[in-house]
């Protein structure tokens, strides 16, 4: 597994300690944990010791972390929100990655904190509760919320003859109610029917506390016209809407509340822990090519009449989710299918690209998009049209096998999900005719109207951007399996020795 930043590893012995990973070095040598339930400051540990560790069960990878939280920035007071504006200045001042690793070094740390503090005239002890509370929490800005919604008894549920808590600040027409078993099914009952709801406007939690008072806690009376409303009777007990927040924050549950109010699909696409990536299911060059097409942001014009515009082209982008490299492109004016795209796409991503350039008026080497005459093992798309019968010679005589995402996960394939959107982020600005998002506005020049390219001139664009890509864009961020590394290790040393034989030094390798 690669280590990254905030993986969480428990121990095995010790199931109540777990540590996360805050900083790792560019050599993925050396890395700085801290212990999420200890107050301490982070401390060095070696890669390899934690990885070897992950192998022979010493520590266990936590895939739920124990402080992640749905924070409703709307119910939060004015108090806290100036308190967690405090400690984001903190954490922006001393604690970005621009001061890493110094500000885990103590001798840096003391020298940081002590700027911090004589720059936000803070104690150096309120700085370093923060800085702790950011490492521990998943370094992010949210970990620096308080936790004045746990303050009390540690799971333990209090019995209650009169109510508790801070005197309100301004008096009330109303009075305070104690929160009995009674009040706490009312406001489950509130919360499921005004709260944890799919309306399209997402009802706000002081909408749903709202509703509950209207229907529990106050009577109809008619007025002089006739009219029903309801009316809380002056000196009557009603709960706060802090206690109707404070019990909705206790029962709080992130996956329901996403999925009722926006969704299971929201919840699968935006939301869901990503314990993986499609790496993991590719061992070599061509073992599973990714398929998708979209409808092209531009308009085309006839090849015999340019002053007739046609209709959107549709592109197909064939991806190796090995390599990442864009293996076959198809453009035309007829709608997604297996005969009209998705077949001439997976024709080309195996065809000579040379000759196939060529045909454009394009002169390119070999080396520049070498995957002619490759067949993949697999091919993975989106229930479209490799789902249909005619897909099935491709099965049958070439042996390659289908793969098909389940609906609306296209974060399934994100290779040519990603790609059909960065070919065109790079061509639209010098497209004539491309389509805008305020292209529909009132005032604004219909976008067809400056068509002038044909589609062979589209394709012919798409190459070059497809070349620039395949060339020249730098994977910073791709993840490499403990073969791979060990291929690059080996290298090395290889080199190292061969330099030290005619001796040489690295500056010569460079050079």
């Amino acid at each position: 597994m690669l280590l990254a930043v905030n993986t969480l590893y428990r121990y095995a012995d010790d199931p109540n300690r777990i540590e996360r990973i805050v900083w790792v070095s560019s050599d993925r040598q050396a890395c700085f944990v801290v212990d999420i339930y200890n107050n301490s400051y982070p401390y060095p540990r070696q890669v390899l010791d934690i990885e070897e560790g992950i192998k022979d069960g010493t520590y266990i990878i936590e895939e739920t972390d124990p402080w992640f939280r749905i924070v409703d920035l709307e119910t939060m007071s004015e108090k806290e929100q100036k308190r967690w504006n405090q400690a984001k200045e903190v954490i922006r001042t001393i604690a970005t990655s621009g001061f890493e690793p110094n500000i885990f070094l103590p001798i840096e740390r003391a020298k940081l904190i002590q700027k911090a503090s004589e720059q936000l005239g803070l104690s150096p002890s309120t700085i370093a509760k923060y800085l702790k509370r950011y490492w521990k929490r998943g370094k992010n800005f949210y970990a620096l919320l308080s936790d004045l919604d746990s303050c009390g008894g540690s799971g333990q549920e209090r019995k209650l003859s009169k109510k508790v808590g801070r005197r309100s600040k301004y008096a009330s027409m109303h009075g305070e109610m104690v929160i009995s078993d009674e009040v706490k099914r009312i406001f489950r009952i509130t919360l499921d029917k005004y709260y944890y709801t799919a309306k399209p406007n997402k009802p706000s939690l002081r909408w749903a506390y709202e509703q509950m008072i209207k229907d529990y806690f106050a009577i109809e009376q008619k007025t002089a016209s006739g009219i029903l409303i309801p009316i809380v009777e002056e000196g009557s007990a009603i709960p706060t809407f802090g206690q109707f927040r404070y019990w909705f924050n206790k029962w709080r549950d992130p996956k329901r509340e996403v999925s009722s109010r926006e969704g299971a699909r929201k919840f699968q696409q935006q939301y869901r822990p990503v314990l993986g990536s499609t790496q993991q299911d590719v061992y070599a060059p061509a073992a599973v090519y990714q398929i998708d097409a979209t409808i092209l942001d531009l308009n085309v014009v006839s090849a015999y009449k340019r002053s007739k515009i046609l209709s959107r082209p549709v592109c197909y982008l064939v991806v190796d989710g090995y390599s990442h490299l864009i293996v076959g492109l198809h453009v035309s004016l007829e709608s997604p299918s297996w005969a009209g795209g998705a077949m001439m796409a997976l024709l080309n991503a195996s065809e000579d690209k040379v000759e196939f350039c060529k045909r454009f008026g394009i002169e390119i080497r070999e080396e520049e998009w070498p995957v002619s005459g490759v067949i993949p093992e697999s091919i993975l798309a989106d229930r479209g049209e490799m789902l249909s019968s005619k897909a099935l010679s491709t099965i049958e005589h070439l042996q390659i096998a289908v793969k098909n995402t389940p609906p609306f996960r296209p974060d399934w394939k994100p290779l040519v999900e990603r790609y059909l959107g960065l070919v065109q982020q790079h061509a639209k600005p010098f497209i004539p005719g491309a389509v805008n998002k305020n292209a529909k506005e009132r005032g604004e020049r219909d976008t067809r109207l400056n068509a002038s390219l044909t589609v062979e001139e589209v394709i012919k664009v798409l190459i070059k951007c497809v070349l620039h890509y395949n060339n020249h864009h730098h994977l910073s961020d791709y993840e490499r399996d403990a073969h791979q590394i060990g291929v690059c290790q080996d290298f090395c040393v290889n080199v190292k020795t061969m330099l030290h034989m005619s001796g040489l030094t690295w500056s010569h390798w460079r050079a």
